[in-house]
């Protein structure tokens, strides 16, 4: 576990001067290379993906009563089915709920084809792998603003505020925790992870 001083915060957490920072950047240009074509769970949603970026949130020593434990406020997949000649791009939002929460899940949004439900080909919609494609996640005050880009697609832009429980559509997430990642510090991972499936 890393300390606060390491990690940024929003700017609404009472405390946010403990932190290294309110707010932070994460750019990045990539190509997904390669995705498994077989998975022991085809059916379930992480099947056929790769995590390309990500906001994990804190793991503090004592857990806050009615929030989440080290969730993922940002997760940027690739996922390509096998049979597809192209994949999609979504993001993800988990709620900031505790482990045994019903209603903890990731709340996916599209950039470019399908979610990750969605069996349909996205066709000239999707990103072939080698494809190059670039995001920004710029978490500023308490919103977080994503901008994704590729060449030959429309450029996708969100804005989410995570001090609020309020969605990247601007509606109130009855479920989630009404001030989202308040409390938590949190930092980025850029790679390639493989999600967990549940």
């Amino acid at each position: 576990m890393q300390p606060p001083k390491n990690n940024f915060t929003v700017a609404s957490n009472a405390i946010s001067d403990r932190f290294a920072q309110v707010g932070g950047k994460l750019n990045a240009t990539l190509k997904v290379q390669h995705v498994a074509t077989r998975a022991k769970y085809p059916d379930k949603a992480p099947a056929f993906s790769v995590v390309v970026g990500q906001i994990h949130a804190s793991k503090w020593k004592k857990k806050v009563k009615g929030f989440g434990w080290g969730n993922e406020p940002l997760k940027i997949y690739y996922k390509k089915w096998p049979q597809h000649e192209t994949g999609s791009v979504f993001w993800t939002y988990e709620r900031n709920l505790p482990k045994n929460d019903k209603n903890r899940t990731d709340i996916a949004y599209p950039v470019w084809g399908n979610l990750w439900t969605d069996p349909e080909n996205p066709g000239s919609e999707g990103i072939k792998l080698n494809e190059s494609f670039s995001y920004e996640v710029n978490v500023h005050g308490d919103v977080m603003y994503l901008s994704f880009k590729s060449d030959g697609h429309k450029t996708v832009n969100y804005a989410i505020n995570l001090a609020n429980g309020v969605n990247a559509y601007g509606e109130l997430d009855q479920h989630d925790h009404p001030y989202g990642y308040t409390l938590d510090w949190n930092y980025f991972k850029a790679g390639a992870y493989k999600p967990v499936q549940y």
